[in-house]
């Protein structure tokens, strides 16, 4: 260069060339596009989006679910790189996805017949969506503005908005549902959020307050509005379903004040999680039961035994505990851990089958003793009271619970149930041959939400 022209990074004197914000002589700059949507040299410079927070297999079956805007629980759009979406089919993830900022391939999964893919979606499965919120590091159901069946190598699957969101929905039965809610309404009233099960209804119960419905009334009592931290009995004149949902839930953040006794309380989290992981074990050993709609669990110097083997969202259950405490549910991996389900199989024939009550006992059975045969996994212990059938347990070779089902006022179902002071008659169902046998023991009176011990029941001669 003569000294007036300047040489450019090509070595041209006086040329334009320029290096790029990469280092790049007249290079096209950060052309590569990261997982977040921003744009960088190389892709190594892209940051890591965090750990995957829907794990699922890949498989040879499959299909892509194209999802172009999503929103979160507040209706703000999706963080890049840091939010994601994950597809299930009922609760088992099949796909899922980090969101970049825009338009996103979802890959969803289906059962292809190996192992790894069980559970996976079928032809025709409609899937279900959920969003991870990082900033909050919580899940939401995601509601797609239209959903698609699923289809092996589908791809016009094409969801323009989704939703994230909390929806809680309780299946309820004829009679006594025991229930708790981890969303609410901003109307939390008995008559706002009992409102869809109109004329379906009879009751909500508390642990120490009550509503009836009464025509021409409407709701009358002193259980007003609804809390996440109790327990409710629902009175349903048939079966039906509630459904709500929200944004707002303190889930994890619930602080329990019990009093020494009995406390029905709730559940704060979607999820599962076993009973000894739940509670705290600095108060556990003050857990003397837990009792839920139709089951139940004693703490023993052995463990917890009985059939309810863990905490479920949506339910209610009644903690008895030897001394007033607080306690709120250990949080790590609340919801998350692998559950060991007790799992029953009931006898053929509607003369088996027991109306739940809102009164209810637990007889834990440890032994039974035939004249001349055994006790068979598979066989059941049925409670009466007179000729009333009150419950049923399958035998599996374990203490188990046997309910016993007490009366209600407010519930016609439950006429004949156990009033307090009578005692229970136990029976054994054979499951081979269908012969009840009457059993003897010593027996305590029934009383409600009473949880009691019976080393032995054995044959009566006839």
């Amino acid at each position: 260069c003569d000294g007036t022209a300047v040489e450019d990074c090509a070595g041209e004197c006086g040329g334009t060339a320029v290096e790029d914000v990469c280092g790049e002589c007249d290079g096209p700059g950060a052309d590569v596009m990261c997982d977040d949507g921003s744009y960088v040299c190389d892709e190594s410079q892209c940051s890591e989006p965090g750990d995957d927070p829907f794990t699922f297999n890949q498989s040879t079956q499959f299909a892509f679910y194209f999802v172009f805007s999503a929103y979160d629980c507040g209706g703000d759009y999706l963080e890049a790189g840091e939010d994601w979406i994950g597809v299930y089919n009922g609760d088992v993830c099949v796909g899922g996805s980090v969101w970049p900022g825009g338009p996103v391939d979802i890959p969803a999964y289906g059962d292809d017949g190996e192992s790894y893919s069980a559970g996976y979606l079928m032809s025709g499965d409609l899937p279900t969506f959920k969003i991870y919120d990082a900033s909050e590091d919580m899940y939401y159901d995601a509601t797609p503005n239209e959903n698609f069946p699923f289809e092996h190598l589908g791809y016009n699957n094409n969801i323009l908005r989704m939703d994230a969101g909390i929806v809680q929905n309780i299946m309820l039965d004829q009679g006594a549902n025991l229930v708790s809610f981890y969303i609410l309404p901003e109307d939390n009233s008995v008559e706002d959020v009992m409102e869809p099960l109109s004329g379906n209804i009879s009751a909500v119960l508390s642990g120490g307050a009550a509503a009836q419905y009464l025509d021409g009334w409407g709701w009358i009592g002193s259980l007003i509005s609804l809390e996440y931290e109790e327990g409710y009995w629902l009175i349903m004149s048939d079966a039906d379903e509630l459904t709500l949902e929200g944004c707002d839930s303190p889930m994890l953040s619930l602080v329990y004040d019990l009093n020494i006794g009995a406390n029905l309380i709730s559940y704060p989290d979607p999820g599962s999680t076993e009973l000894s992981f739940a509670i705290p074990d600095d108060v556990e050993s003050l857990f003397l039961a837990v009792l839920s709609e139709g089951g139940a669990a004693m703490n023993t110097d052995d463990g917890w035994i009985g059939s309810l083997t863990s905490f479920s969202g949506g339910s209610g259950y009644w903690v008895i505990v030897e001394e007033a405490l607080s306690f709120s549910y250990n949080s790590d991996g609340l919801g998350r851990t692998e559950i060991n389900t007790y799992i029953e199989t009931l006898p053929i024939g509607s003369e088996f089958n027991v109306i739940q009550s809102s009164q209810q006992a637990f007889y834990f059975i440890e032994k039974v003793q035939l004249i001349d045969d055994d006790i068979e996994n598979g066989d059941w212990l049925l409670s009466y009271n007179g000729d009333v059938l009150t419950g049923i347990r399958q035998w599996q070779d374990v203490s188990i619970d046997v309910p016993a089902m007490g009366y209600s006022e407010l519930d016609i179902n439950t006429e004949g149930y156990f009033l307090g002071g009578d005692a229970p008659i136990f029976k054994l169902l054979k499951n081979t041959t269908g012969e009840l046998i009457k059993l003897s023991g010593i027996i305590p009176e029934w009383s409600t939400n009473g949880f009691y011990m019976i080393n032995e029941l054995v044959e009566v001669k006839s």
